[in-house]
């Protein structure tokens, strides 16, 4: 039975967690499309039990932190008159609100409760826009018009045949691969020796499995059974980008050296046989690290990332990835994290990835790897990927699930919490005096480029307010900078976490910069370069020597690049520095302080970008404080 929430027990929700899943604001004094759209996403998301919507409330614009105010609403009998009779003739399904009105400081506000629609009547939409864009769901505080996809859940929900089961006609058995069929069944005798499938033919068993029909006395597989068991040639007619892409990137960023871009390994084949030949990829190439178990007398080596994390990453991004959408999977190992990219937004919103349940797009799918113990359908996943690298003392993974670009995104850092040289960073923000969660959220925007509410809260295991507080304690200190408004409100590097970069990026004195005795410059005209150098630059260029801890290094840099607008290859070269080095040493954080710009502002990493340096009052500043 319905049990109410007054206004006054809404507003004091509102003030601590702001709008929600289940909860949202409106000023407005007539039913206008907003609210519909509202009524609708709260109608249709699965599980979500409804939810409630406040008329007459506003929120105060001028402060950064949630804080409403009572507006009122006129005219309340008309208003509720027009929301009912608009809910019971504007969707397909007539929509029944519980409607209160109250009196919160004196003025009248209303309190709409609009209940889940069942699975036989979902999807609930607009009849004038038709489907799927008459279609909403509550995505966090958002209403977002469906997709296909969406539609496809709700189906499923009503017992409709999800994507997987499609038959392929022109596809026949010959179609499957004898050693994909032949891994299935090792890997299920290990489950149940004596499962009575496993007496069957090969055709009878993929009946069984129901990965395929006779359609006319001929057994014809659907894509479920071509994507477990097809051969790669069926797989390249009928399902042509269902491959998974490994690629090695040489920087912590995507593609930021346009010429040695990245090293890849293609892998097509059948998801029962592309699995392990992914994760050797992958656990080859991870870095090892040693330990002695207790009461053992041999060191044990294993990757830096645990192997079930990586086995139930890559499992769910062959489950659960979109097969209409016709793009690769990509595992990105970048040299501080492992990426794991999928076509498919998630099914099921990240904020409830702590409670059991999944959605599953490919049951047919999950259901023959759920037989072979490969994959779990409890909705456990997540939090057992979690476990798991906190006990080995890493970041937890971080997911992201991006509805407009339709993609999935899992990201696990190699870092270890916390070590020397991320103490010492941190102890030039001691007068901030740093909890251990705001510490962390500095060195994952260190590592990765951004942050937001989202990640932080997966980071520390804290409330919506809490990190809310956080992050702009952050922003406010100048650490964190705010960009977007909203749900999409994210945090990139601010002003002073900029300036750490810069203050400490000279190593001790020491230690030598990388140094090339053979480097090969892009530009064909060097040794013009070399010779046309003005002899007072060639003094400061010979002055540097072997050692990184020069003061004057960037100087050198800003004096070469007044000269003449030169690449990184080119002041590589000249310097004989590695020109990675010097993009990230001297460039980049002569870019950030406005000392130097891109002669190709628009494209940062267009491959013959080159490097000017701003003239100061018309004055050339000889020696920049960055």
């Amino acid at each position: 039975m319905f049990e109410s929430t007054s206004a006054i027990e809404l507003l004091q929700r509102l003030e601590q967690f702001d709008e929600t899943n289940q909860l949202e604001v409106k000023t407005a004094s007539q039913v206008g499309d907003s609210l519909l759209e509202t009524i609708c996403a709260f109608a249709n998301e699965p599980h979500l039990g409804g939810g409630y919507i406040l008329l007459g409330v506003s929120r105060d614009e001028n402060t950064l932190f949630a804080k409403y105010y009572v507006q009122g609403i006129r005219d309340s009998d008309k208003l509720q008159t027009e929301i009912a009779t608009r809910c019971a003739n504007d969707f397909n399904i007539a929509i029944r609100p519980h409607i209160s009105l109250e009196e919160v400081s004196e003025q009248t506000v209303m309190v709409l409760y609009i209940p889940e629609a069942s699975p036989n009547d979902k999807p609930i939409y607009f009849k004038s826009k038709g489907l799927p864009r008459g279609a909403y769901r509550r995505i966090g505080s958002a209403d977002i018009r469906c997709t296909d996809e969406d539609l496809a859940i709700f189906y499923q929900g009503r017992n409709h045949q999800a994507f997987d089961l499609t038959v392929l006609t022109d596809a026949e058995f010959e179609d499957l691969n004898p050693a994909a069929i032949t891994e299935y069944r090792k890997l299920r005798a290990r489950v149940n020796v004596d499962g009575n499938e496993l007496e069957l033919p090969d055709e009878k068993l993929l009946l069984s499995l129901n990965c395929g029909k006779y359609i006319d006395g001929v057994f014809r597989p659907n894509i479920a059974g071509i994507l477990l068991f097809g051969s790669r040639n069926a797989l390249r007619r009928f399902l042509p980008m269902m491959r998974v892409d490994y690629l090695r990137l040489p920087a912590n960023e995507w593609i930021a050296d346009p010429i040695n871009r990245y090293e890849s390994l293609e892998i097509r084949d059948a998801i029962l046989l592309s699995l392990p030949r992914a994760m050797a990829a992958v656990v080859d190439d991870l870095t090892s690290s040693f330990f002695l178990p207790e009461q053992g007398l041999q060191s044990i080596e294993q990757p830096i990332l645990p192997t079930r994390v990586l086995r139930e990453a890559i499992v769910n991004a062959l489950m659960h990835r979109s097969y209409q959408v016709h793009n690769p999977i990509q595992i990105l190992r970048y040299p501080n994290r492992l990426e794991i990219r999928n076509a498919g937004f998630s099914l099921k919103p990240i904020e409830h990835y702590h409670e059991a349940g999944s959605f599953t797009r490919n049951p047919t799918i999950a259901a023959v790897l759920h037989d072979i113990n490969i994959a779990e359908t409890r909705g456990t996943g997540a939090s057992a990927m979690r476990k798991l690298m906190e006990k080995a003392g890493l970041t937890v993974p971080l997911f992201s699930s991006d509805r407009s670009g339709n993609q999935f995104i899992s990201t696990f850092l190699f870092h270890h919490f916390l070590e020397e040289k991320d103490v010492q960073w941190l102890a030039l923000f001691q007068d901030l005096k740093l909890s251990d969660e705001e510490a962390k959220a500095l060195i994952f925007v260190r590592e990765v480029g951004s942050i937001n509410n989202q990640y932080y809260r997966d980071m520390n295991t804290s409330h919506t307010l809490d990190a809310s507080q956080h992050l702009r304690r952050l922003r406010d200190a100048g650490l964190l900078e705010q960009k977007g408004k909203g749900s999409a409100t994210y945090y990139v590097p601010g002003v002073r976490f900029r300036q750490s970069l810069s203050d400490n990026l000279e190593p001790l004195s020491d230690n030598l910069e990388p140094l090339s005795d053979n480097l090969e410059p892009l530009s064909d005209n060097l040794e013009s370069i070399r010779v046309q150098l003005p002899s007072h630059l060639q003094e400061l260029v010979h002055s540097v020597g072997l050692r990184a801890n020069n003061p004057n290094m960037r100087n050198i840099v800003l004096q070469l690049c007044a000269w003449k607008p030169l690449s990184a290859n080119d002041i590589g070269a000249i310097l004989k520095r590695e020109p990675r080095y010097v993009v990230d040493r001297y460039l980049k954080p002569l870019i950030v302080a406005k000392l130097l710009e891109y002669t190709i502002p628009e494209t940062p990493n267009h491959p013959h970008q080159a490097y000017k340096t701003i003239q100061q009052n018309d004055t050339f500043l000889e020696t920049p404080v960055l």
